[in-house]
């Protein structure tokens, strides 16, 4: 049998893995109002730490020197609390966002239906996992804005920022597909 330039493509295209899961899970999630608020908390909370990090600066200097210095110390504490928090709560929001991901599907009687239609389970579970990580990285992307503009005070370089990010995301893809996992053992009818 000859496969045309097409099919091959096809078959080996990383979007053929996580199958039609992941765009629906995507179209979902978007219109829940949900997300929105998970969001706008989020950010709250992270505009609530910083503030508490700024009011906590020893502003008392004389010399531009010294404004320098205390500016480039700022950005440092400042970058550092919002890497520590957006790691914690990207960790916290995967382990809710997945824990109960099958056992939705269970409890709604749907998986039956699913696994009834061509999609296989390694597509059920990728597309799920990776919906709610793609989901996770887009409120991780929000902390990007700010951690750049922190970065013109000074003492915080390019790769302490792009690291913290890279660790965080792989905890998170650790996080939700441990999360998963106890949704999968907790969804199985007795």
């Amino acid at each position: 049998m000859v496969l045309s330039l097409s099919g091959i493509v096809h078959r080996l295209s990383p979007l053929r893995l996580i199958g039609p899961i992941f765009d629906k899970e995507l179209r979902v999630s978007s219109r829940r109002q949900r997300n929105y608020v998970l969001r706008s908390v989020y950010l709250l909370l992270l505009l609530i730490f910083v503030v508490i990090v700024w009011c906590n600066l020893d502003t008392s200097v004389s010399s531009p020197a010294q404004i320098s210095q205390r500016m480039a110390k700022a950005g440092t504490q400042i970058v550092t609390m919002i890497v520590a928090f957006q790691f914690v709560a990207l960790q916290l929001l995967a382990i809710s966002m997945l824990s109960t991901a099958i056992s939705d599907e269970v409890s709604h009687k749907t998986l039956g239906v699913l696994m009834c239609t061509p999609i296989n389970s390694f597509q059920i579970v990728m597309g799920k996992l990776l919906s709610k990580v793609f989901q996770l990285l887009l409120i991780a992307g929000i902390t990007v804005p700010i951690l750049s503009v922190l970065r013109v005070f000074g003492g915080v370089p390019w790769s302490f920022i792009l690291a913290s990010l890279c660790v965080t995301v792989t905890t998170v893809l650790f996080t939700g597909a441990l999360g998963l996992l106890f949704s999968l053992r907790s969804g199985q009818p007795p």
